[in-house]
């Protein structure tokens, strides 16, 4: 299997189990800041656990060896988590992953002036036609929008492009310990801000839940930069967006619009062509 084919099959992975992630935390239904708490603990532990177990160094040497770039990452992700919890929370689920998904385009520009990566054709078509159903989703769904909300959603956007190009500029090193550093920064910046209540199982088991998919998502999609540039890697997240608005869709009850059905057959059909021919011409 080649090294591109692996990336793509990690980065695939971590986005279909981070799907359900925006509805569970509508269904956990508790204050925004405690949840970024809980879930900033449970990466910070997951991740540790993980990469203890993938990487034969011990596990101070781990944290050691990610370095600056490491650090940076570590701070950029932080923004994304508090960025996609408050999106989630003060606007709709539709509008929170169709902006999230225009991540592709940042990373894009990340890649070409910090990297230097010079971007394939079909790359850019792709990222085209993304961001042309993002506009059509974005037009549909701007009821219940909130400029907090969607706000939030566009950092959230812009740190998870920035996180994927460092990681890909530390492609030879662990970067898993880098996450989990940013799961304890969650935790610390949310504290201060957070109302506790008691929770009752139904909430116990959806916050666990959150915590254990957002840790093998983000584990695999970490991974996934090892073997191929983060703008792939941006383009692969629209899936999320997809995945998501059907499950609010289903779930809860937020029917989507048609601009928003086309935009999201325009956005799958994409991601699935640009991933064909990429393996075509690996092959």
């Amino acid at each position: 299997m080649s090294d591109h084919l692996k990336g793509l099959l990690f980065a695939f992975t971590g986005v279909l189990v981070l799907s359900p992630d925006s509805l569970l935390i509508r269904l956990a239904d508790i204050d925004p800041w405690a949840l970024l708490v809980y879930r900033g603990l449970s990466m910070a532990l997951g991740m540790a656990l993980i990469s203890n177990y993938l990487d034969s160094a011990p596990l101070s040497k781990q944290y050691l060896n990610i370095g600056r770039t490491g650090v940076l990452a570590a701070i950029c992700f932080t923004g994304s988590t508090i960025g996609f919890i408050n999106a989630v929370t003060y606007t709709t689920i539709a509008n929170t992953l169709v902006i999230v998904a225009t991540a592709p385009l940042f990373a894009a520009l990340f890649s070409r002036i910090f990297l230097g990566e010079r971007l394939k054709l079909l790359t850019f078509i792709a990222i085209f036609f993304v961001l042309a159903g993002m506009i059509l989703v974005v037009g549909q769904a701007d009821k219940g929008s909130h400029w907090v909300g969607n706000l939030s959603a566009l950092v959230t956007a812009v740190c998870i492009a920035a996180t994927f190009v460092l990681n890909r500029k530390n492609k030879d090193t662990n970067m898993v310990p880098a996450i989990s550093i940013s799961g304890g920064l969650v935790a610390i910046v949310a504290l201060p801000f957070a109302s506790w209540v008691a929770l009752d199982a139904y909430t116990i088991f959806i916050v666990g839940l959150i915590g254990l998919l957002v840790t093998i998502a983000f584990v695999l999609i970490t991974v996934a930069a090892r073997y191929i540039p983060a703008a792939e890697i941006s383009l692969i997240l629209p899936i999320e967006t997809v995945g998501g608005i059907a499950l609010a869709w289903w779930i809860l009850d937020e029917v989507p619009g048609a601009l928003t059905l086309l935009g999201a057959v325009i956005i799958l059909v994409s991601l699935m062509a640009h991933s064909y021919f990429a393996l075509k011409k690996t092959r």
